[in-house]
């Protein structure tokens, strides 16, 4: 056979590969650019991150907040936020927040609260996490959605509702599982890394006055980065 032939045979079937991961429940996949496709109260939602600049563009921003919370643990918040951009001539909808809450002690950090590729690794591993109720207390997945009206959905409690008698037994329907998770950069500085996702999830969420939502068939797929 024609050596270059050969040689491009394999490398496509090393793109395939890449790109690809099948398993026993299925085949999953990574992606360079973000897409969330669920069902909002059975209404479809799809949000693809746009490869044009407008006001109107889907982006993907990754950002990281941390507070310390002398002298336990702190907390480390890695986010995705995927939507329209923040536009002073436009109200804020249609958009999705995943928050990987973190409590870390002291010991987990490298200098100057840099995150170890394991410790990074080791939060985005494939599997089932779960929901936290509160990110002051708990470490866990939270999960914001922002209507088409601009009114804030959230898992857990990220602020006071009215209706303190909400029956907590319809989260039990609630899951979170990392199909695949895949390294995108072979070496990168220490505490800037990126890793691929491909996410399933299903979550109630709840408005300020208690009422609720619920997403399901939920699918998520983009690189998770942390700086």
């Amino acid at each position: 056979m024609n050596h270059k032939l050969l040689n491009y045979l394999v490398f496509i079937l090393f793109i395939g590969f890449f790109q690809s991961c099948t398993n026993d429940d299925g085949e999953y996949s990574v992606e360079e650019k973000a897409t969330f496709e669920a069902e909002i109260n059975d209404v479809p939602i799809t949000l693809i991150e746009s490869d044009i600049i407008s006001d109107t563009a889907i982006f993907w921003m990754p950002s990281r907040q941390i507070r310390n919370v002398e002298p336990d643990y702190t907390i480390d918040i890695w986010s995705l936020g995927l939507g329209k951009s923040f536009s002073p001539n436009l109200s804020l909808s249609s958009r999705l927040t995943v928050d990987f809450v973190n409590h870390f002690v002291s010991s987990q950090y490298l200098a100057d609260a840099k995150i170890s590729r394991a410790l990074f690794e080791e939060v985005l591993s494939e599997g089932e996490k779960e929901y936290t109720p509160n990110n002051n207390d708990f470490p866990g997945i939270s999960i914001q959605w922002i209507d088409a009206d601009g009114e804030l959905w959230a898992s857990g409690s990220p602020y006071p509702r009215e209706d303190s008698s909400i029956d907590t037994d319809k989260d039990s329907e609630n899951y979170f599982i990392i199909n695949y998770s895949e390294p995108k950069d072979a070496q990168a500085i220490i505490g800037t890394y990126s890793q691929y996702l491909d996410i399933s999830f299903q979550c109630r969420l709840y408005n300020w006055k208690g009422e609720s939502i619920v997403m399901k068939n939920a699918r998520l797929k983009y690189i998770c980065s942390i700086f």
